[in-house]
């Protein structure tokens, strides 16, 4: 019987032909995945001249998506990291916001809110503890893992932001830890009884996080921040009327506020710090046996200073620049542990982000602008009343309308005309390019609304906002992000591993696809909801006729 290959193109499939054996002769050690919270896709390529390190690594070592995106609206951190675990649309693993209003019950609920559950750790907040991963409604690629194993696979997530670790960890992790309120590293009663010992010294150790702070200085010459605007700009925010750097950040924060803090390149180095330890005290055991570990990072200063001062700043192309040397920083330990190429990297981002309007409309001449959440809420209440004679509108969450449905029906009107006559006079709003109603979601092929149809389940909105291309909900200084637009979808996707070719793929992928390509890789379960394709440039593809 003749055997036939999936045509990928010569020179490709020789490299993975090539490294069949090596990845083919025993499982990877460990596989790392590194989320860097609100990273567009080409800050790759924008700060490559400077990159040094774990970018740089990446970059020439690693298989480089250049076209991956998310399919799904609103772009938030807590729907893209459950999306990049679950390979599965938010509308089918239940993360729809960071935040999201429920119309059958009237309240709205924090993404990875458990209040049956305690804080781990001394912490100025209880609120930090009360935390699970109990609103994740299908499988991660860290749960097929753990079942596939038997438990026997060590599994760790960590971040600044809970949601940041406990999304990623799924619902078996082993360990997981996030940044508490009072600057100390804590958990959660959902997954042990108490810290480990090597948590709380760390802690101690960097107890106050004002004497570990440093400085912001530039890490390279002023001048040479070529790839930014220059470093004052009146749609930046300000640190205690810092502008500029540098920025003395001991100086502006305490244990109360870590906002300073986080919204600088030391919340990386911090995190860095953490997982580091982390990796010293993974079990022996856990690290002698055969099956594959698994360690999750996820990095929020990113998003903290890209809110702060948006993608065009020298803040945010120095925060980057230290961010590649605390990758390699991280592979370096990772190289000490398990050797140079015993495990795999995934590196991508949970979102992108836009241009500050008032900046873009400045530089480009486009009709942006940022607008107040409440004058939206006001204005939309306004054309209900106009349009149909009264206010419909029971509330306005992540730029969805939900109707009160004992208003329109004291009015005799039926849902479908109330959708069909605000759309259309939303539509005519400036500021807003289309308002979907929620029952032409599923029946249109427009890519807008089939963004939108991927994050309606049966907590859904009557009407979904789509805004003017930069058009959004924020305050004048710094950047958001929650579009449809590539700002927003277009995100970074590298896999570093045995067996996995280097170079660039130029064709359109979605973040989907990367827990399928984990499992495959791994030859364990999909996770139950996952929607993506394997990414098989990853894969040795060889077919029996």
């Amino acid at each position: 019987m003749g055997r036939s290959t999936t045509q990928i193109g010569g020179v490709l499939l020789t490299l993975l032909l090539s490294a069949y054996s090596a990845f083919g002769q025993s499982e990877p050690r460990m596989v790392i995945t590194i989320t860097v919270d609100q990273m567009r896709a080409e800050y790759l390529y924008r700060f490559a001249p400077h990159f040094t390190g774990g970018f740089t690594r990446l970059l020439e070592n690693g298989l480089v998506y250049r076209n991956a995106h998310y399919t799904h609206v609103p772009t938030y951190t807590a729907p893209g990291h459950a999306t990049i675990f679950t390979g599965a649309q938010p509308r089918d693993h239940g993360i729809i916001g960071n935040d999201w209003y429920d119309p059958n019950d009237g309240t709205s609920h924090y993404c990875v809110e458990d209040t049956s559950q305690s804080v781990l750790g001394l912490d100025i907040d209880a609120a930090y503890g009360k935390i699970s991963p109990m609103n994740l409604r299908t499988t991660t690629i860290t749960d097929e893992l753990h079942l596939a194993s038997a438990g026997r696979s060590y599994i760790a997530a960590i971040s600044i932001k809970d949601r940041g670790a406990v999304l990623p960890g799924g619902h078996r992790a082993d360990e997981v830890y996030w940044l508490g309120g009072s600057g100390r590293f804590v958990s959660s009663t959902y997954y042990a009884d108490s810290l480990p010992p090597w948590v709380n010294y760390f802690n101690n150790q960097h107890t106050p996080l004002s004497e570990y702070a440093q400085v912001w200085n530039p890490m390279l010459p002023i001048d040479q921040y070529r790839a930014a605007y220059p470093d004052k700009s009146e749609y930046e925010s300000t640190q205690n009327a810092q502008s500029t750097l540098p920025r003395d950040i001991p100086s502006t924060m305490d244990e109360e506020s870590l906002g300073y803090f986080k919204t600088s390149p030391d919340g990386n180095r911090y995190l860095t710090d953490f997982a580091l330890e982390l990796i010293e005290h993974i079990p022996a055991e856990e690290l002698a046996d055969e099956f594959t570990d698994f360690l999750s990072i996820s990095y929020s200063s990113t998003d903290y200073v890209g809110h702060a001062f948006g993608p065009r700043s020298v803040e945010v192309m120095d925060t980057y620049l230290r961010l590649d040397q605390e990758l390699a920083r991280l592979f370096a330990a990772l190289d000490g542990l398990f050797g140079e190429g015993n495990y795999i990297v995934v590196l991508t981002a949970d979102h992108g982000v836009a241009e500050n309007p008032n900046f873009q409309r400045e530089e480009l001449n486009m009709q942006a602008r940022n607008h107040s959440g409440a004058d939206m809420n006001v204005m939309m209440r306004s054309v209900s009343e106009e349009v149909l004679g009264f206010d419909c509108i029971r509330a306005f969450f992540n730029d969805a309308i939900y109707f009160n449905d004992s208003t329109l029906k004291a009015n005799g009107v039926s849902k479908i005309e109330a959708e069909a006559l605000l759309s259309e006079a939303l539509s005519k709003q400036p500021e807003i390019k289309m308002a979907w109603p929620y029952s032409t979601l599923h029946l249109s092929q427009l890519r807008s609304a089939q963004l939108r149809s991927n994050i309606a389940d049966e907590r859904h909105a009557d009407l979904y906002i789509e805004w003017q291309d930069g058009n959004y909900i924020y305050g004048k200084n710094g950047a958001s992000h929650g579009s449809g637009y590539t700002y927003d979808t277009h995100v970074p996707c590298i896999v570093m591993g045995p067996g996995v070719p280097n170079g660039n793929i130029y064709r359109k992928t979605a973040v989907v696809d990367i827990a399928p390509t984990l499992s495959m890789m791994l030859g364990i379960a999909l996770p139950h909801s996952a929607f993506g394709e394997p990414l098989y440039e990853c894969l040795l593809f060889v077919e029996e006729n």
